[in-house]
């Protein structure tokens, strides 16, 4: 999982995390915290290659994983680490910019060492 320390803060009715040199729109996403410090989970296969508005992210390939059945692209998402799973038929290579998608629900947020519970504000 890729994990990230940072900030929860909620702007103009939306609930943002702000990371080391990135932040990510969690939309309407309710959480008990706020103005918190907190870590953000995100999976790497729960991260999606993203076009037009979907994209929350555009980073630079440095490496590429081959494993068989799916690779895996090595990133920094701002000042952190970041890897993202992708079918094994996707052809990018190192130097090249991806657009990143997440769907927020699929985000997991931690406090104190505990996975604080999440819904959706309507």
């Amino acid at each position: 999982m890729n994990l990230y320390h940072g900030r929860l803060i909620r702007k103009d009715g939306r609930l943002r995390f702000e990371g080391s040199g990135f932040s990510l729109d969690l939309g309407v996403l309710q959480v008990s915290l706020e103005e918190a410090e907190v870590q953000l989970g995100i999976r790497p296969e729960d991260i999606g290659i993203g076009q037009g508005r979907a994209a929350f992210a555009q980073v630079k390939v440095e490496m590429l994983s081959n494993v068989g059945s799916e690779k895996y692209i090595h990133a920094h998402l701002g000042h952190e680490e970041l890897t993202v799973r992708i079918p094994k038929e996707a052809t990018f290579e190192p130097g090249e910019i991806v657009p990143l998608s997440i769907d927020p629900d699929r985000v997991h947020i931690f406090h104190a060492g505990r996975r604080m519970p999440t819904t959706r504000n309507p």
